[in-house]
């Protein structure tokens, strides 16, 4: 594991930090890339909120009932707006350093 991007790292009070893994195999003659995510959960009211700080503006937030869900979820967010901006020819924003990553390898991230 990179001691870069801790797993799961509480970051103050009930706030934590998630490595979360995106990544698909798009249009055919283009590489795999693998897009690694630190996102935020919180505590929201009766569930907990879910999102990529640097995307929210193209959408990257969620929740759930339970941080498990919120996680979940924020990662078929992230998923469904990689697809959406590569179908739509749309650059993808960048991932601000010490944020994530963007890999020309497969990557896997697992949360427990």
């Amino acid at each position: 594991m990179d001691p870069k991007f801790p797993v799961q790292e509480k970051v103050s009070g009930t706030v934590w930090q998630h490595l979360l893994y995106a990544k698909w195999d798009w249009l055919a003659g283009e590489e795999m890339k693998a897009y690694v995510f630190k996102v935020m959960i919180e505590p929201d009211g009766d569930g907990w909120r879910a999102y990529f700080p640097a995307w929210e503006h193209v959408g990257a937030s969620t929740w759930g009932f339970t941080q498990k869900e919120a996680l979940k979820n924020i990662q078929e967010v992230l998923q469904l707006v990689l697809e959406d901006l590569v179908e739509e020819n749309d650059p993808i924003p960048e991932v601000p350093e010490g944020e994530g990553f963007i890999s020309a390898e497969p990557q896997v991230a697992v949360t427990i």
